[in-house]
């Protein structure tokens, strides 16, 4: 897809979608090179909607989607955090504009302090609290979470994919393979393989470790 003309140059804000919907279509290399942007698909991640559940023909062009949406994506650098002041400066909440800095992610600790944005620079400038500086509680606007799928993820999402398969994928031996490795469900098992929330076999016991050591964690400190 492309060239396209662009001023964006992080490629993690540049999201593909199915034409006029939410769907995402997960590209294989986003490149942006003196602000022309190009986006490599693999011709089998753009089969139209309507067909994703048939057995398509691959050489057949009328199976694909001939154009994607393409969006940019971000947080909006000016909306950083709010101080919201329980009794406002009279009768009413109130809320005051604030900067925020990530002191230690380990334990989600923030520091946030009055401030406003100027949009020509894309820089804050420190301010005084108002209405007496009581803040009641905080707003904060910022993304979380894993932003892009590793190997190990994408791996996972394949075998639980496969253990899910009642019959062999289409395809060569390796790829039937795959499939009845991840579909092996042991003879001999233990209690917590019992009660795998994804299943007993192997691709599903492999997906399962990968999804609770990235499970997002809460913690509390006073």
């Amino acid at each position: 897809v492309g060239p396209i003309i662009t001023a964006v140059t992080n490629v993690d804000q540049i999201i593909v979608f199915y034409p006029d919907t939410d769907e995402r279509i997960d590209a294989q290399e986003i490149v942006v090179e003196s602000g022309d942007l190009t986006i490599f698909i693999p011709r089998w991640r753009l089969v139209k909607r309507e067909l994703q559940n048939t057995a398509v023909v691959y050489a057949d062009d009328a199976n694909y989607v001939e154009t994607v949406d393409v969006k940019h994506i971000y947080n909006d650098p000016s909306v950083n955090a709010d101080i919201v002041y329980a009794d406002g400066c009279g009768c009413e909440t109130d809320a005051q504009t604030a900067c925020m800095t990530l002191e230690l992610g380990d334990i989600g600790k923030w520091r946030v302090k009055p401030a406003t944005y100027d949009a020509d620079t894309g820089l804050w400038s420190a301010s005084s609290f108002s209405c007496g500086g009581v803040a009641y509680n905080f707003k904060l606007n910022y993304l979380s979470g894993a932003t892009k799928m590793t190997p190990t993820m994408k791996s996972a999402v394949i075998r639980l994919a496969h253990s899910l398969m009642p019959a062999p994928p289409c395809g060569c031996g390796d790829i039937r393979s795959l499939w009845k490795r991840d579909r092996n469900v042991p003879m001999v098992t233990d209690r917590e393989r019992l009660n795998c929330p994804f299943g007993m076999s192997d691709g599903a016991w492999f997906a399962w470790n990968i999804a609770l050591a990235n499970q997002v964690g809460w913690m509390g400190i006073l």
